[in-house]
């Protein structure tokens, strides 16, 4: 499956409406609605992908940072990303951010291959990063995934 995602604010009308409907609570506080403004959409698949919150950072607090895949038939994949911060040796190169999905909670009954998984979550978090950070993270940012990140889960 081949996606191409926009970031943009998530627009009042039938794409809030949309996204309201899934009721995100914030991970960490379970307050709702949770009011993100912010998306990376590909809608003429029907799929988007959303930050729900987080530090991220694996050393000290070992917390994640919480994304969301959502998709138009209402099936959601909870993502669980870690940030390290590599510095380099040479002095060209300061450094280098690699996020690292470590769980994609998968509802049973998803069809799409893990690799089409794992390309939905590619460029939505790319383009969801881009578009929040307005052009500002350059290259220094790469997301990689856990060999064993997908989850098959019920309910």
């Amino acid at each position: 499956m081949t996606v191409n995602f926009i970031g943009e604010a998530i627009p009042e009308g039938a794409d809030r409406a949309w996204f309201d409907r899934f009721n995100f609570e914030d991970p960490y506080s379970g307050s709702t609605p949770f009011c993100q403004t912010k998306w990376a959409i590909d809608r003429e698949n029907g799929v988007f992908l959303t930050y729900l919150n987080g530090p991220g950072e694996k050393l000290p607090e070992e917390l994640p940072a919480f994304y969301a895949l959502g998709f138009k038939d209402g099936t959601v994949i909870r993502l669980e990303l870690f940030s390290y911060y590599e510095i380099f040796r040479k002095e060209s190169e300061l450094g280098m951010h690699t996020h690292y999905v470590e769980r994609a909670y998968v509802p049973a009954g998803v069809s799409y291959s893990d690799n089409d998984l794992r390309e939905m979550i590619k460029k939505g978090w790319t383009t969801f990063v881009e578009y929040d950070a307005r052009g500002t993270l350059g290259d220094d940012q790469h997301l990689v995934f856990a060999d064993d990140c997908i989850k098959k889960v019920q309910g």
